[in-house]
């Protein structure tokens, strides 16, 4: 359920930069953007509880009933992207830079972690290539996650052609926030994103 959650933030970012990217030959077209938001993550410790649906289609709901804790997030994200277009006007490849900081506290206990993901990616020729490195620690303590490396996806089916490096998020989903905390398993997600 949580597979995607690696790279949802990023694909939020390309999505929305996709959409306002013209269309026209001759190229390349540059773009830098900088996104801060909030996000709410369900947690669950007695497995009685009821999802939402993924209204935003990111591979997650986006809230679950009957989940007992919520942890409240932070995030910044600084963004680059460059698409080159081949003479017909069609994109040909992009290419995106961005560094992504998160916040994640409990409010009930005040404890927190941060996350910071860093990345260097490209979409060409029907692959999706990722170069990144992403940690999320608690203060004063070793990394309780990370997973760094480079992953070529088929940019269609999201299928793994080629791997390399240290890449847990590929089987259990990424980082489980609310197990780091303390408060159960993670089960839901939400977010409020604001472009600048």
């Amino acid at each position: 359920m949580l597979a995607k959650r690696l790279f949802a933030g990023l694909l939020v970012v390309v999505l929305s930069l996709l959409a306002v990217a013209p269309a026209a030959a001759g190229g390349p077209d540059h773009f830098k953007a900088e996104v801060v938001g909030n996000d709410i993550y369900y947690c669950d410790t007695d497995g009685i509880y009821e999802l939402g649906p993924d209204a935003d289609g990111n591979g997650l709901p986006d809230w679950a009933t009957g989940a007992e804790h919520q942890l409240m997030g932070v995030y910044y994200v600084h963004f680059r992207a460059h698409f080159f277009y081949d003479k017909e006007g069609n994109l040909a490849r992009s290419w995106y830079h961005g560094v992504l900081e998160w916040t994640i506290t409990n409010p009930d206990t005040g404890e927190f972690i941060t996350e910071k993901q860093t990345f260097v990616d490209q979409e060409e020729e029907g692959r999706y290539i990722t170069n990144h490195s992403w940690h999320v620690k608690l203060p004063g303590e070793a990394p309780a996650f990370q997973d760094a490396g480079r992953v070529i996806f088929n940019a269609e089916t999201w299928e793994v052609e080629f791997i390399a490096g240290h890449h847990p998020s590929l089987e259990t989903g990424g980082a489980d926030y609310c197990a780091i905390l303390g408060v159960g398993t993670w089960i839901a997600y939400s977010y409020t994103e604001y472009i600048e």
